[in-house]
C-alpha cells in the first residue's frame, strides 16, 4: 500500500476533523478531506469550501438533522457545486469533532446541525451514484408480508440496472451505501447484492437517521429525495491511492447469552429464548430483566449503556436494541435476528478510549499507512 493512501474509518460516521487540525498530511498543504459543521442556513459556509488548489471537491457527504427543510438545505447545497457529486441524508445525531469539542453534535430540542464531509479530487477519480428500490412499503405498514425470495428477486432486479460506467475492481473501488433508515431492508439488499453476483468490490456505509418516533427519514441520490430506497455510490480512487477499513465498535461480552427460540425476521423482534439456567424456554424480556436483576417495566431504561450482539467465530457483531415492550413481552432490534442464534448481553465501553486503542493496534498492523483521521 503506497504511503500515501487514505485509511477510511466507517467512513458514514463523518468522523474526520477540521482540516487546520490536521498538520504534516501527505498531501502537502492541503488535506484532501474537509469536515464543516453548520446549520440549516449554512451558516458561514462558502464556496471556498468546496474547492481543493481550484479544482472542486469530487463528492460531498451532508449529513442533515431531522428537525430542518431537508429538501431545502439539498438545494442550497447544490448552488455552491457544479460538477460536485453530492448525497445527503438526514441523521438522529451528527458525529463531529474539533479541537477540545465533544465527539458528537448538541442535540437540545429542534436542534438544527449540518456536517458536510467533502472529499478532493486527489483522492476519488470516479464517483457515480444509483437508487435501488426497496419494495419495503409492506414492512413500514406492518399489515402483510411478501414471500422472502420474491422480495431478493425485486430488489435484485433493480441491481441489474445499475451500471457503472467504469470497470469495478475490489483494489481501488468500493460502494458507499446508504438505506432508509425504516426500510428493515439491509440485510434483504446484501442478500440480494450476493444473488446478483454482479459488483466485486467491499460494500459499506450506513441507514438514514431520524426524530426518534421512527416515522420518517430521508435520503438524496444528487438528483432527488428518496424514501424506500437504497442509494448505492461506486466509488473509484484515484491513481495511486488505496483504502483499509478499520471496523471497530465499544461493546464488551458479559458472561449472559440466550440462544433465540423465536423471533419474526420482517419485523426484526425475538420473544422467546432458552433460560440458561432452566433450560425452559421464556421471554427474552424475561430472561434479560432476571439478568441484569430489574423488573420488566425498569428494561428499557436500564439497556440504555448495553445492548446485544452475536458472535461469528472471534468477531463480536453489536444487535442494537430498537424497543422493549414489556407487555407483549418483546423486543424489537435494529437487526433481524435469526432463531437458533445466540445473544449475547454487552455492555458499553468509553466510546473515544476504546476508538483509539483500536486505532493505534490498527496501524501498528500496518505501518505504511499515513492516515488522514
Amino acid at each position: 500500500m503506497p504511503s500515501n493512501s487514505p485509511t477510511f474509518n466507517n467512513i458514514d460516521t463523518a468522523d474526520f476533523h477540521e482540516a487546520e487540525d490536521n498538520q504534516n498530511q501527505p498531501y502537502g498543504q492541503e488535506p484532501p478531506i474537509r469536515t464543516v459543521l453548520t446549520d440549516d442556513q449554512l451558516k458561514n459556509v462558502t464556496r471556498e469550501d468546496f474547492q481543493f488548489s481550484c479544482k472542486e471537491a469530487s463528492f460531498v457527504m451532508a449529513f442533515i438533522s431531522p428537525n430542518v427543510n431537508f429538501d431545502e438545505v439539498v438545494s442550497a447545497l447544490k448552488r455552491y457545486m457544479s460538477k460536485t457529486k453530492l448525497i445527503a441524508t438526514t441523521t438522529a445525531g451528527e458525529l463531529y469533532s474539533s479541537g477540545n469539542s465533544p465527539l458528537y453534535c448538541d442535540t437540545p430540542e429542534n436542534w438544527r446541525s449540518v456536517v458536510l464531509q467533502i472529499f478532493s479530487p486527489d483522492m476519488f477519480e470516479k464517483v457515480e451514484t444509483f437508487s435501488v428500490p426497496l419494495f419495503c412499503e409492506d414492512l413500514r405498514s406492518g399489515d402483510t408480508f411478501q414471500d422472502h425470495s420474491n422480495r431478493i428477486e425485486k430488489i435484485s432486479e433493480g441491481l441489474k440496472r445499475v451500471n457503472p460506467t467504469f470497470e469495478i475492481n475490489s483494489k481501488d473501488t468500493f460502494a458507499l451505501t446508504y438505506f432508509e433508515g425504516i426500510s428493515y431492508s439491509e440485510n434483504f439488499f446484501m442478500e440480494a447484492v450476493y444473488k446478483t453476483n454482479k459488483f466485486p468490490c467491499l460494500f459499506l456505509g450506513g441507514s438514514s437517521g431520524g426524530k426518534l418516533d421512527f416515522q420518517a427519514t430521508k435520503l438524496f441520490d444528487g438528483q432527488q429525495t428518496l424514501e424506500n430506497h437504497a442509494v448505492v455510490t461506486f466509488i473509484k480512487l484515484a491513481n495511486g491511492q488505496r483504502y483499509s477499513v478499520m471496523k471497530s465498535h465499544n461493546f464488551q461480552e458479559t458472561e449472559h447469552h440466550y440462544v433465540v427460540v423465536d423471533s419474526d425476521s420482517d419485523k426484526r423482534t425475538v420473544s422467546s429464548v432458552i433460560d440458561p439456567k432452566t433450560g425452559k424456554t421464556i421471554s427474552l424480556v424475561k430472561a434479560l430483566s432476571q439478568s441484569l436483576n430489574v423488573s420488566p417495566g425498569q428494561l428499557q431504561e436500564k439497556l440504555l449503556d448495553k445492548t446485544c450482539g452475536v458472535k461469528i467465530g472471534s468477531e463480536i457483531y453489536v444487535r442494537s436494541i430498537a424497543a422493549v415492550d414489556h407487555e407483549q413481552e418483546i423486543i424489537t432490534f435494529f437487526c433481524d435476528i435469526a432463531r437458533g442464534d445466540e445473544l449475547i448481553l454487552l455492555n458499553a465501553t468509553n466510546f473515544i478510549d476504546h476508538t483509539q486503542t483500536i486505532s493505534i493496534n490498527f496501524l501498528k498492523e500496518n505501518p505504511r499507512l499515513q492516515p488522514y483521521l
